[in-house]
């Protein structure tokens, strides 16, 4: 059963899970193993919040890299394309 968490331990945790990121050393797909022995949650509860987190940085990632785009056209790094200009993603 997930544990409910509300938005500062969410935020204390997120930062932990930041950190551990930073530092290159874990793997973060297993980092579910480090919320339990730093805070003590429950499997399940872990595991929501690292899927959380993942979401929330893949967001965020995202939408620093949404303004605009650098393509290498010729071996020109400087040309950049409007992301309006680029073809819709995917994924």
């Amino acid at each position: 059963m997930v544990q409910a968490v509300d938005s500062n331990v969410r935020k204390i945790v997120y930062e932990f899970l930041n950190e551990l990121r930073d530092m290159g050393t874990v793997n973060m797909f297993s980092a579910s193993s480090d919320l339990h022995e730093e805070f003590g949650f429950n499997k399940s509860t872990c595991r929501s919040l690292l899927s959380d987190w993942m979401r929330d940085y893949e967001e965020k990632s995202w939408d620093e890299d949404s303004d605009s785009v650098i393509l290498m056209v010729d071996g020109d790094e400087d040309d950049e394309v409007d992301e309006d200009e680029l073809p819709e993603r995917k994924y």
